[in-house]
């Protein structure tokens, strides 16, 4: 909700993952729509589904398949992962056929006209379990999880371990959790996940839409990975390891002399992409749709 409207919790009033966004509240793909563009989106994800998350509105064309049903951990929900996504993204784009199983059954674009498509990628996540082409191991000594120690005074949060995200393969022999096994299967989710938004990349450069595209790579949140009593998880604190994501932006030809590839070290947030990517294109902005 943040990255679409442009505003903190507090302004846009979502707070959990089943409360959908507001009506009156203005999202960037509506002012897309109202400029002349051809508006898309592709879900991996199932709270956001639009009927929990409201997000749909503004979008020409709303895909939530979610294809693979063996469940996200804790409640087995279905998912979309990377490779139908970008299956389904280029089928969005008139780049490649429709799946048979998952949407969209039709290319969002028309000759001609802009586009705007947005795709939210569930990987990487619970259950970790990239594709074995991505599985990269690096640790030979495993490093199991230690004993719940209990709470003690001036402890923040609890001690937390989110078993339902473990695979099977990373116990060890006497059943405990070894953590570096689990930190390689996360290692290779990012790995596909990589793997997969640099094929739709190439796509777009093979076919000669790269360098007409502004491209925004963004994360919604990190992943606690043993960091202060918390083992794969995530929303249960705000430190960095989970508020801390990658932002990657390449603008296009058309935007005049780009600036120097390099990591930029500003404060940002996920509230501040929405309407700078309406500066950068020249259209309205957010709180002017709101009135």
């Amino acid at each position: 909700a943040s990255l679409l409207t442009g505003l903190y919790p507090h302004g846009h009033g979502v707070r959990d993952l089943l409360s959908p966004l507001e009506g009156h509240i203005p999202l960037l793909q509506e002012v897309f729509r109202s400029a002349g563009y051809r508006t898309g989106a592709i879900v991996g994800n199932y709270v956001l589904q639009d009927r929990f998350s409201g997000l749909a509105r503004g979008f020409d064309s709303w895909c939530e398949d979610l294809p693979e049903k063996e469940g996200v951990p804790p409640d087995a929900v279905p998912q979309r992962t990377a490779r139908s996504l970008t299956d389904g993204a280029l089928a969005a784009l008139g780049l490649a056929a429709a799946r048979p199983d998952a949407g969209p059954a039709h290319a969002m674009v028309r000759e001609g006209e802009p586009w705007f498509l947005w795709l939210h990628y569930m990987d990487p996540h619970g259950l970790y379990d990239p594709p074995p082409e991505h599985r990269i191991f690096h640790r030979e000594t495993p490093d199991p999880i230690p004993d719940d120690p209990g709470s003690a005074a001036g402890e923040l949060h609890r001690f937390l371990v989110a078993d339902y995200n473990v695979p099977p393969s990373c116990r060890t022999s006497d059943g405990r959790i070894d953590a570096a096994l689990v930190r390689d299967l996360y290692d290779g989710e990012v790995h596909y996940v990589d793997a997969e938004i640099g094929r739709l990349l190439d796509t777009l450069r093979a076919k000669g839409l790269l360098e007409k595209t502004l491209v925004v790579v963004v994360a919604d949140h990190g992943e606690s990975l043993g960091e202060h009593r918390c083992w794969f998880e995530h929303g249960r604190d705000a430190y960095e390891t989970t508020c801390r994501v990658p932002l990657i932006v390449r603008l296009p030809a058309s935007k005049g002399a780009r600036p120097a590839p390099g990591v930029r070290n500003a404060d940002l947030s996920l509230a501040d992409i929405a309407p700078t990517i309406l500066d950068w294109l020249g259209l309205p902005k957010l709180r002017d749709a709101m009135g």
